[in-house]
């Protein structure tokens, strides 16, 4: 009796495994959802490195004991991720689908076609079968994964895999979809699948956890290898008026070289770097244009990993609807909220062109006005962060102002050129902003040799530039006619600093650290000017240091600060060096003395200095900084309580800056020219209306243009580190 006992819970026990283990062959939702019930969805990682997470110890647990290994012994084979079983469907899908072994896929979009695209997936196995099974119920999908619309296609965007126990899950479950509908599923190469990159991450340890394959010869690595080199990169998809809706994962391929393949593109879905935007997302959100092209991302991964970066907790997947024509397509973004079990899918409808919010069956066919914002600055150099932040303001407004309609009914287009603040690099795409591009209107270029390139092209009156982010006095011009500031001065500016310093602060010896060209010298000469001529300081009580711009050569500069001992030191320098400055004289020696810089040292705030919203940066020393937009979390300024509101919307959590703020403030004044010009709109008249920004009251903000200087603004607010700036409305403070 007892040997039948034992015999018999044997027997229920390996049928419960048998079970458990769902066979590939028989593969369906059902079966995949009670397996995914017996796995922890949210498993820890034993290592504190959420990009390259270690999950061995929750592997092993996987494996279980002895009496586990028996029965994985005696059904190994039924597994639906077994190695044997993934290396016959890549090879069977090898032969079948049409869309491997191209390096880009081409394609005709038909109107009524549907485009259901995950992002970065990154083995979300649970959140991928939740996808599903809402597809299944919407009627796209049957019980054994079989795509029920012959109009519809599904598409992944690479990065299946890593960073996740359940990479092999979920290679299995597209494979399977793709293995049964070869004609209707894509699966692009990401950059964990692009040229073995997979193997610097955790599917190697998830291999040899669970399947004890601990070498790069091995058959199924090899399977695997092949495969992920026969996917595609890019999906090309043509309509009747021949514009390309472009699908990209592999964010390090230029769209400029992609465009050479086809053009022209009129949308852009394209994966980004998630090891370098931590920005939050809500799944599939629009992002600053790419070379003037609506440009989309995607994600798709609600693990512990990327709740931990950026707060992602959506299942998310979109259907694109191709209209007639791609300018009368649009986009339905579905999520669930993970941590509601109890949540729906929710969806949103967005024009795909100007990303418009539609309301249910309605259709619009988006065009766009005839000119557009040229815009070139540095995106990967000395200045990115700079760069980055000016065109996420930008990006912000322009989006809001094409949602609600654009600007006589069309939407306004702008490009984004990088020019690694590379003066020759500006003028280049300014001439191809020109030449290709038909964009007459330069706008906010970054830096003050990055403009100066553009002089003979503004006087020459061949383009009109705008809101250029310098405050250099070879810019204040009266003959520029075809340039317009909102920024004031580096003057002015520097004018505020030092009555600051010397009427309220007390100061008796002045030290300056500045760039040797017109970036510094507008700030140095005017701040001598006004110790001499308003204070009459003495020479004795003055020193400054120079250094050469693009150099981080400060030994002879920090030699002399340290030497001469002021108690306050201005800095109309940049980041690099003026950091190099306080390593060099060392801090125990400024302790005492009261630094002070100009707007562009932003970041060399957060490096010196503690800031009240980010106390974990600084070093403690007193920074005092100038700035020529308004604190960006006054709200009590129409203009900033707008700005929060768009910057909340579209970046969930991210911190207001005075660089965004300023790349929106530039973009609302231009919008706000724009509209007032009849179409056709020319350069002349873009010259002519800046008129209507004179002498008023612009959402909290006071213009009065200047013909002599040809500033809009002659506004500066002293940041001390308190709670409320103080103002200064011509480079005077207000106390």
């Amino acid at each position: 009796m007892k040997q039948f006992t034992i015999i018999l819970w044997i027997g229920i026990l390996i049928n419960a495994h048998l079970i458990g283990n769902v066979e590939a062959h028989t593969l369906t939702l059902q079966g995949l959802h009670q397996y995914a019930q017996k796995l922890e969805e949210f498993p820890k990682n034993d290592n504190q490195n959420d990009l390259n997470p270690d999950f061995t110890s929750y592997l092993k647990s996987l494996n279980g004991g002895a009496w586990k290994r028996f029965f994985s012994f005696l059904g190994e084979e039924k597994v639906f991720w077994a190695p044997a079983t993934l290396s016959a469907q890549m090879q069977f899908i090898l032969q079948k689908s049409p869309f491997c072994k191209k390096k880009a896929l081409f394609l005709q979009a038909r109107p009524g076609d549907e485009l259901i695209i995950w992002g970065d997936i990154h083995g979300a196995f649970h959140s991928l079968l939740r996808s599903l099974r809402d597809l299944q119920a919407k009627g796209y999908l049957s019980d054994d994964l079989k795509i029920l619309k012959p109009h519809a296609t599904f598409i992944f965007m690479g990065n299946i895999i890593d960073r996740s126990p359940y990479s092999l899950e979920t290679l299995s479950v597209v494979l399977t979809l793709m293995a049964r509908n070869p004609q209707q599923v894509i699966y692009l190469q990401g950059s964990h699948e692009h040229e073995q990159n997979w193997q610097n991450y955790d599917l190697g340890n998830e291999l040899y956890q669970r399947l004890k394959i601990d070498h790069l010869d091995h058959p199924f690595v090899k399977s695997l290898n092949t495969f992920f080199n026969q996917l595609p990169g890019q999906i090309f998809l043509q309509d009747a008026q021949s514009q390309n809706l472009l699908i990209n994962s592999l964010y390090t391929t230029s769209i400029e070289k992609l465009l050479t393949l086809r053009a022209p593109v009129t949308a852009l879905i394209q994966s980004q770097s998630r090891s370098r935007n931590y920005q939050s997302t809500q799944g599939f959100e629009l992002a600053p244009s790419i070379e003037g092209i609506p440009t989309w991302t995607n994600f798709s991964s609600p693990t512990r990993i990327f709740q931990n970066l950026f707060e992602f907790y959506n299942d998310s997947y979109t259907i694109i609807h191709i209209g007639k024509t791609l300018s009368a397509s649009k986009a339905t973004a579905y999520t669930r909220d993970i941590r509601s079990k109890e949540a729906d899918f929710s969806h949103q409808t967005f024009h795909l062109l100007s990303a418009r919010v539609l309301r249910s069956g309605e259709e619009l066919e988006e065009q766009w006005l005839n000119v557009a914002l040229g815009c070139s600055f540095d995106l990967s150099e000395s200045v990115r962060v700079l760069g980055e932040r000016l065109r996420a303001g930008m990006h912000l407004r322009i989006s809001k102002l094409n949602r609600e309609g654009g600007i006589h009914g069309k939407l306004l287009r702008i490009y984004f050129k990088n020019d690694k603040y590379t003066p020759s690099l500006t003028l280049k795409n300014v001439n191809e902003f020109l030449k290709k591009k038909n964009t007459v209107f330069v706008f906010s270029p970054l830096g003050t040799p990055t403009t100066q390139v553009l002089l003979p092209k503004i006087q020459k009156k061949e383009i009109v530039v705008f809101a250029p982010y310098t405050g250099a006095n070879i810019f204040r011009n009266p003959d520029l006619t075809y340039m317009f500031h909102y920024r004031t001065s580096y003057a002015n500016e520097a004018h505020a600093l030092v009555s600051y310093a010397r009427e309220e602060l007390f100061k008796q010896k002045f030290g300056f650290f500045y760039q040797d060209d017109e970036y510094g010298w507008a700030a140095l000469n005017e701040a001598r000017k006004v110790l001499k001529e308003e204070y009459n300081i003495k020479e004795e009580n003055i020193c400054q240091a120079s250094y050469q711009r693009n150099t981080l050569d400060v030994d002879a500069a920090a030699q002399q600060i340290s030497k001469c001992q002021p108690d306050v030191l201005f800095f109309f320098s940049t980041i690099g060096p003026s950091k190099s400055l306080i390593q060099k004289i060392g801090i125990n020696k400024l302790s005492n003395v009261t630094l002070m810089g100009i707007s562009p040292l932003d970041r060399f705030r957060d490096f010196v200095a503690q800031d009240p919203q980010r106390p974990y940066r600084g070093k403690g020393l007193s920074f005092i900084i100038s700035r020529v937009v308004p604190n960006p979390y006054d709200r009590s300024k129409n203009i900033v309580a707008e700005y929060i509101q768009e910057l909340e919307k579209t970046y969930p959590g991210a911190h207001p800056d005075v660089d965004s703020l300023e790349g929106y403030i530039n973009t609302s004044l231009i919008i706000e020219v724009l509209k007032s010009i009849p179409e056709p709109i020319t350069k002349e008249k873009i010259v002519d209306a800046m008129k209507i920004l004179n002498a008023r009251d612009f959402k909290g903000l006071k213009l009065r243009f200047s013909p002599q200087t040809r500033e809009l603004s002659q506004d500066v607010w002293l940041d001390t580190g308190a709670e409320e700036w103080i103002y200064s409305p011509s480079g005077v403070p207000q106390l």
